[in-house]
């Protein structure tokens, strides 16, 4: 579900996609008749919108915009079944509407080949651990063949399994997968200082974090957010109060809106206090 191949300046693609439904709307049904060609494009241009503004963080409108798309390949799919299923799926999974995102995601993974269908059961597992039932969500990624089980379907697998119990098992997973991605590790090392924070391991909390900000350094030239945030957190636990506001500071200062990180300034505060 892409935004017209426009990935990073959605705003720049919003523009022209929006232009180009505009244009089509503004057809009389004679002028509409004669372009019939066109309104494959336009089809595709509803789709295209409403994957920006899921990226951008806008999912009623994505909903609205779907619902048109769908209604008006009806008969003609000119998007495929099981990508306009995945697409309705992924924006009820961002309103919150899980148990609606399963079926759906479940009937389009039964429309689609099973080549073409682990990015579909990836989702519809990330919803059913939404709702809290693991063990759906795991049946969803055991149907993917372990040999086309990319990084990402790794990272949900390894979610279902620690919440399942299988915490040694959901490890493993993550460390084979970091040992192999090249571009993404910092998301598998992040998984794995989360897992070991919530234990009240935070030296191997704080370990993960760190590597994960390091890596990210190196391969993009900044730092991982999540990996300062946790490194910060785990570092309080251990009572290194200096360290954890050393860390909360870089975060504010690059990513000042960063969830939960009023939280844990004050955390480090009373702590500081405590200790003067």
């Amino acid at each position: 579900m892409l935004c017209k191949g426009i990935e990073d300046d959605y705003n720049s693609a919003v523009t022209l996609l929006q232009k180009a439904v505009e244009n089509w709307r503004k057809y009389s049904p004679e002028t509409k008749k004669e372009r019939h060609q066109e309104h494959k494009n336009y089809v595709k241009a509803l789709y295209a919108l409403a994957s920006c503004s899921i990226k951008m963080d806008h999912p009623s409108r994505a909903l609205t915009l779907l619902e048109a798309c769908i209604e008006e390949d009806k008969g003609k799919d000119f998007i495929k079944p099981h990508h306009k299923g995945f697409a309705m799926g992924k924006v009820l999974f961002h309103l919150g509407r899980n148990i609606e995102a399963v079926r759906i995601l479940e009937e389009a993974a039964s429309l689609s080949k099973d080549d073409d269908n682990d990015f579909i059961l990836e989702l519809s597992a990330r919803a059913s651990l939404a709702l809290k039932d693991p063990k759906r969500a795991f049946a969803a990624i055991e149907r993917i063949p372990p040999n086309k089980r990319r990084h990402y379907v790794r990272w949900t697998e390894a979610d279902c399994l620690f919440a399942l119990g299988r915490k040694d098992q959901a490890r493993a997973v993550l460390r084979r997968s970091a040992d192999k991605d090249r571009r993404s590790k910092h998301r598998s090392l992040i998984r794995l200082a989360k897992m070991a924070f919530l234990e009240g391991n935070f030296t191997e909390a704080a370990s993960c974090a760190s590597e994960s900000v390091e890596f990210h350094r190196e391969t993009y030239s900044t730092p991982d957010a999540d990996g300062l945030f946790w490194h910060a957190a785990s570092c309080l636990r251990l009572g290194d109060v200096g360290t954890a506001k050393e860390l909360t500071d870089e975060l504010a200062a690059f990513r000042p809106g960063f969830p939960h990180i009023q939280r844990l300034k004050k955390e480090i505060e009373k702590k500081h206090q405590g200790l003067t």
